[in-house]
């Protein structure tokens, strides 16, 4: 696995242009905007790049050269998992030393503090976009899945939309529901989300080892 890690590291300093520009613009944000703007920006960025590695194995039968290799297609899985997600937090805590460093500057560090929580809600929310976009980016490949990831979200947007008319439909209070969401405590918001990040990974990750499965090498 570690030369599975090494050969996806490599790809993605191949992406320098990218890897340049997404600071200097982090900066600007920095600047001009609120720092969890920034946060969000960086580690969906780094996510999303990460992400793309996968279509660079596509490439001229490139996954029938890494299967010759001491790996089969559980392993190449895991290491896509480990390798998002890792990458992804590794830029999540540069992303908040930065954001830490900004507010001493600013002298706004108190409220940096107090941010903590939503700062680590961002966890859970790369890791399921993760969860989500990785296994149709295995089975369509880069050009297909933007599509098929669009049509993803819209999916969830109509499900959600639907679920909403349901309840609203059954005479339950949708409003009382929010307000009861939203009266729990931060850290048990947290929590929950990410018991749900986890579910989603593993539903994610056996979707993605059927799909490499079925795959001709």
């Amino acid at each position: 696995m570690a030369g599975l890690l090494e050969k996806d590291i490599r790809l993605l300093l191949h992406l320098k242009q990218a890897l340049v520009i997404f600071p200097v613009i982090a900066i600007f944000m920095a600047a001009t905007n609120n720092g969890i703007s920034v946060m969000c920006y960086l580690t969906v960025m780094i996510a999303i790049l990460s992400i793309t590695t996968a279509s660079y194995d596509e490439m001229d039968n490139g996954y029938a050269f890494i299967m010759s290799m001491p790996v089969d297609f559980r392993m190449y899985v895991r290491e896509k998992y480990l390798f998002c997600n890792g990458i992804s937090l590794i830029v999540w805590a540069f992303s908040v030393i930065f954001y830490i460093v900004v507010g001493l500057v600013k002298g706004t560090q108190n409220i940096i503090s107090d941010e903590i929580i939503m700062e680590m809600v961002l966890i859970p929310v790369f890791v399921i976009m993760i969860s989500l976009m990785l296994p149709i980016q295995l089975k369509f490949g880069l050009e297909k899945s933007r599509v098929a990831i669009f049509g993803l979200f819209g999916i969830i947007a109509g499900l959600v939309f639907l679920g909403a008319k349901t309840v609203k439909a059954s005479g339950a209070d949708i409003d009382k529901l929010i307000n009861k969401i939203m009266g729990l405590s931060d850290k048990m918001i947290v929590a929950a989300l990410f018991v749900v990040a986890a579910v989603i990974v593993i539903i994610s990750y056996k979707c993605s080892v059927a799909i490499m499965k079925k795959k001709e090498f």
